[in-house]
């Protein structure tokens, strides 16, 4: 089957690339012409180039393909105008679902993210029903909330079925970019304080996100949200499996909600000064102090079997330490554990 796949360069669609090419399908890539390709060098794939926000250009390339995967996104807290992200966001996926249209593609599988589905100040579980209040969220919650509810609008409009997979916090390689999920384990490796902070979140690995979407696409219910993800955790108890599977300290204190937004405005006042991008942001301190525990047990009713967290970050930080985002003085200072080494032993043999 030939396959579309947008946002192939990002850490989720190129395990998606990976994985539709070991499963034998054909694969076709929607990139910028400015895209740095090195991520896909090697692979059996047909290059479609092109503008995500162009309609005309998406339904081009989409010719004479079976399904779509839209992958394709922006994942900060920093740098984007709410307005223009939020635009964005919901003009990019109506477009994919029109080329799908007019294409006579009958299905769209797309990322989303479990953050739509709000976030509990206690440790309760949440499922796929809506929850939460988004007056109040970074404008990367917001733009998800729109983008998903536009996507089944539009769907239902065209007779297009879609399904959303919404990942929670997604970490792997390899990750050129540096999203901001990989990001966190950097700068707690960085910061050396080893501050944790209060609250928690799911953690799970790109490899799963992308053998999901397969799943969804041959037996995922056309309308339905899933959320895909693996362990819920403390930050402290994220945080301490870092340090332990790099033989560092930490964490030495945990910090509150409004000490993480004073932190983070201090942040981004040095940023107009050094023009250093902020290792925080009042965007993501927001998020400090509450739990964004999922359950991913109705897409495991479909045969959804995730890694363990601590898997998701041996493979992570096997590659990130080897990465240009570790700088040379750091990576002196990282004593890796031997579940580290034995996992790169592992992939060396096979």
């Amino acid at each position: 089957m030939k396959v579309f796949v947008t946002g192939a360069t990002g850490l989720i669609g190129n395990h998606l690339v990976k994985e539709l090419l070991a499963n034998g399908d054909e694969v076709k890539v929607f990139v910028r012409k400015t895209s740095n390709l090195e991520i896909l060098s090697g692979y059996n794939v047909e290059f479609a180039f092109g503008d995500i926000n162009s309609e005309e250009e998406l339904t081009k390339a989409a010719k004479g393909c079976a399904l779509i995967y839209h992958t394709a996104g922006v994942f900060a807290y920093w740098g984007y105008d709410e307005k223009t992200f939020i635009a964005e966001a919901k003009q990019s996926m109506e477009n994919v679902i029109h080329a799908a249209a007019i294409n006579h593609i009958s299905r769209v599988v797309f990322t989303s993210s479990s953050v739509t589905l709000g976030a509990s100040d206690t440790k309760e579980i949440l499922s796929e029903n809506k929850s939460g209040n988004f007056n109040d969220a970074p404008a990367y919650i917001k733009a998800k909330v729109i983008q998903e509810n536009s996507a089944f609008e539009t769907g239902n409009k065209n007779n297009v079925e879609v399904i959303a997979i919404c990942p929670t916090i997604t970490i792997g390689a390899p990750d050129f970019h540096l999203t901001e999920s990989n990001r966190m384990i950097v700068n707690f490796l960085k910061d050396p304080y080893k501050a944790t902070w209060i609250g928690g979140c799911n953690i799970v690995s790109a490899r799963d996100i992308a053998k999901a979407m397969i799943l969804l696409a041959h037996n995922g219910k056309s309308g339905e949200i899933y959320i895909a993800g693996s362990e819920n955790m403390e930050w402290k108890e994220i945080h301490s499996m870092i340090s332990k599977l790099c033989g560092m300290p930490g964490p030495y204190f945990e910090v509150l909600h409004t000490s993480a937004y004073l932190l983070s405005a201090m942040h981004e006042l040095l940023y107009h000064f050094t023009n250093t991008r902020p290792t925080s942001t009042r965007e993501q301190a927001k998020m400090v102090g509450k739990y964004y525990w999922y359950s991913s047990d109705k897409l495991k009713q479909l045969g959804y079997s995730p890694q363990s967290a601590e898997d998701a970050f041996i493979e992570t930080i096997s590659w990130l330490v080897t990465s240009e985002h570790i700088p040379a003085s750091l990576r002196a200072s990282i004593k890796l554990s031997e579940k580290i080494y034995a996992y790169r032993n592992k992939n060396i043999s096979e």
